[in-house]
């Protein structure tokens, strides 16, 4: 059975061959062609932009995750209590 990472590659490798898009290998990538290809980068305010979001996102992850942290530690001491209490009209 194929990893997550494996059955996710494999689905997205079929998606964008069905687009028409070429799947290449490193090995298989034509430097010419990329040399002379012409990238569009948007203007220098909206990289910006683009970077601050980017920085800011992993933060309020990390937020959530020591916020729910905190939760189960706190949780933790009425765990018992509450499954006790859960099951003990079915005994």
């Amino acid at each position: 059975m194929p990893s997550p990472e494996e059955f996710a590659r494999e689905n997205i490798d079929k998606e964008l061959d069905g687009c028409g898009w070429k799947i290449q290998r490193r090995s298989e990538i034509n430097l010419t062609d990329i040399k002379a290809y012409i990238f569009p980068f948007p203007p220098t305010a909206e990289q910006t932009r683009v970077v601050a979001e980017a920085e800011r996102r992993p933060t309020i992850v990390e937020e959530m995750r020591f916020v729910a942290n905190l939760e189960v530690q706190r949780a933790s001491p009425i765990r018992p209590a509450i499954l006790n209490n859960a099951f003990a009209h079915h005994q």
